[in-house]
């Protein structure tokens, strides 16, 4: 359904529209004679759009639009009188979406207002679900345990969330807006050939968040190497144009460090066995697979070959 204030204050006009557009059934006409009461409604009940004469006694269309493009963007839609160009185009300026002038075939008149009235209603749900899909989205960033960046097409730095903030020891994003995308030495030439492709990049490796965010321009209180999972995705305009990169920087240098560590144990228990010349033999209960040394072997009196 469309909610529609129409204001006016001849009566009779007010009941003319409302009429003549009956059939459109899924419009709903809220009746108001001055600008005042106008402006009372929309404090309390919920419209897609407003129309409104422009001649009206106390408040006139244009005083009522500004008054309204104060706090709202609703489609306004505005009657005039003839001849009167110069309401038209102050009109225009204070944010009016339409214009009709009083006084053309009725039928004509109603056809093109409800053609308008579609139009301006149809403008105002897709700008909603696009705000509505905008505070999903910042939500999303804003509350994201990931470090996420955002970067313009000359690849500066537009927006990073609090989690980013924390890894790097940031107080705020004030700190590094408009810092560059990564130093050369912290992504390879092959992922900025591909990133200036239109391609996404995604690569691990130990960067130091100075390369990241320079230590000699902000505040931060961390500093070091990171082993961090990098991702960056280029966002393309629907005319293929590039819009922004984002960027998702994953921290795996605990696990990182936990892996290296295991390694490092198992090398060591390696080679002291093979120091120790133990004999070593294996059955994976799971996979029935045995593993076993050249020391087993001599045990049993074979050759690894032989076994």
């Amino acid at each position: 359904m469309i909610h529609i204030l129409l204001v006016d204050d001849e009566a009779s006009f007010l009941y003319a529209v409302r009429d003549s557009m009956a059939h459109n059934e899924d419009f709903i006409f809220d009746l108001t004679l001055s600008a005042g009461e106008a402006l009372e409604k929309l404090n309390h009940s919920r419209y897609d759009v407003i129309v409104s004469d422009y001649s009206m006694p106390d408040m006139n269309g244009i005083e009522l639009l500004s008054n309204i493009r104060r706090t709202s963007s609703i489609p306004f839609i505005l009657f005039t009188g003839k001849g009167n160009e110069h309401v038209i185009i102050e009109a225009i300026n204070q944010g009016a979406d339409f214009y009709l002038k009083k006084g053309d075939d009725p039928d004509i008149l109603f056809a093109k207002l409800t053609h308008m009235i579609r139009q301006a209603a149809e403008k105002k749900s897709a700008e909603e679900q696009i705000l509505e899909k905008d505070k999903k989205y910042r939500d999303l960033f804003v509350n994201s345990s990931i470090p996420m960046m955002f970067y313009n097409p000359d690849r500066l730095l537009i927006d990073i969330n609090p989690a980013a903030l924390s890894l790097f020891g940031l107080p705020s994003a004030a700190e590094v807006k408009g810092f560059p995308l990564f130093e050369k030495f912290t992504i390879s030439d092959e992922n900025i050939a591909d990133l200036n492709a239109g391609k996404s990049v995604r690569y691990s490796k130990n960067i130091n968040i100075d390369d990241i965010v320079p230590a000699n321009s902000h505040n931060g209180t961390r500093d070091g190497l990171i082993y961090a999972d990098i991702s960056i995705i280029p966002h393309l305009n629907n005319d293929g144009t590039l819009s922004e990169y984002y960027v998702q920087i994953i921290d795996l240098t605990a696990q990182h460090r936990a892996e290296k560590a295991l390694r490092q144990t198992s090398e060591q228990l390696s080679l002291a066995i093979e120091g120790s010349q133990i004999g070593i033999w294996d059955w994976n209960i799971q996979t029935g697979e045995t593993i076993f040394n050249e020391r087993w072997a001599e045990i049993i009196g074979y050759t690894l070959d032989e076994l």
